[in-house]
């Protein structure tokens, strides 16, 4: 590991955080911020903890330095359940602060994760992310390590979300053996919540996909998705597992949805990935549905209270 240049992300990532008036546990409140659903001064928005912070990924000689955001609710007493949000090949963008504050209403951490900066990549696009999906694995073991380490997060309870690229290290992060080879320790997420994780390439040599960790998995994804170009292929893909994996995969499939439905941006360019139309490539648009995007937040924050046993 290079200690200095370790050393350089951490300190950097401190003064982001002094410079953001929210630096270590003591923050800001949510109700300072505001948002859409809780404009600013509402009773019923969460008053939060939020730092930027910095971590190594898990499991590589020498390790990247991950950033990301961190938002702890406030509680009175004991730990809190959290979740890692992570970005498409689009980078960081409405789609992870959205989730991020639907979570936090529930009481959930969150920690978004940036996946490019530490390589160099601005918005990412097909031709600059890397050419294996399992190159940003240690990122998000690292992002677990990070949270199971503090002493407001309850280890117990880390869950991950993410977005296309992101949803794709949502699903492989439920992997026995990926988990076994970055955790080590008999600890793992303990639920995955993939938005449009490009089903139909699991189980090919890219993306080989075998036991599971037994953690549920629930997949939110479009009927008119460009990259599985069936609406049908999740549930292909998880009738093909085990039986004892299938059943604890789900997945709602919205009508007339997109990829990147839950965004707030308005509808992409279209834009060329050699991953769309299930592989065959081509051309491809990213939009945001409304109507989906609202109800993909209600299934989610649901989805983890329920593997979480809040009440």
């Amino acid at each position: 590991m290079d200690v200095r240049r370790w050393k350089a992300w951490v300190l950097g990532a401190a003064w982001l955080a002094v410079l953001s008036g929210c630096a270590g546990t003591g923050g800001v409140s949510g109700a300072d911020k505001g948002s859409e659903a809780y404009p600013r001064g509402s009773e019923a928005y969460p008053r939060l903890r939020i730092a930027y912070v910095a971590f190594p990924q898990a499991g590589v000689e020498r390790p990247l330095p991950i950033t990301g955001q961190l938002r702890v609710p406030r509680v009175a007493s004991g730990r809190v359940p959290a979740v890692v949000i992570v970005h498409g090949t689009n980078g960081l963008d409405s789609r992870g602060e959205l989730h991020a504050e639907a979570l936090n209403r529930a009481g959930i951490a969150t920690l978004e994760i940036d996946l490019w900066t530490p390589r160099g990549i601005g918005a990412g696009t097909a031709d600059s992310r890397p050419r294996d999906p399992q190159a940003t694995v240690p990122d998000v073991f690292g992002a677990f390590r990070f949270l199971a380490d503090r002493p407001d997060i309850d280890p117990a309870r880390i869950g991950i979300a993410g977005y296309s690229w992101g949803g794709v290290m949502s699903m492989l992060a439920a992997q026995a053996d990926l988990t076994a080879r970055f955790l080590g320790d008999g600890r793992r997420f303990a639920a995955h919540n993939p938005f449009y994780p490009v089903c139909y390439a699991y189980g090919s040599p890219r993306l080989p996909f075998g036991r599971t960790t037994g953690a549920p998995i629930r997949i939110l994804t479009g009927a008119e998705d460009h990259y599985d170009a069936d609406a049908g292929m999740c549930a292909a893909m998880i009738a093909k597992l085990p039986a004892e994996d299938a059943a604890r995969m789900s997945v709602n499939v919205y009508p007339g949805a997109m990829h990147g439905f839950n965004m707030r941006e308005a509808c992409s360019e279209t834009y060329v990935d050699p991953a769309a139309n299930r592989g065959r490539g081509g051309p491809g648009r990213s939009c945001p549905d409304p109507a989906a995007r609202a109800d993909a937040m209600v299934d989610s924050v649901r989805f983890f209270r329920e593997a979480f046993g809040m009440r």
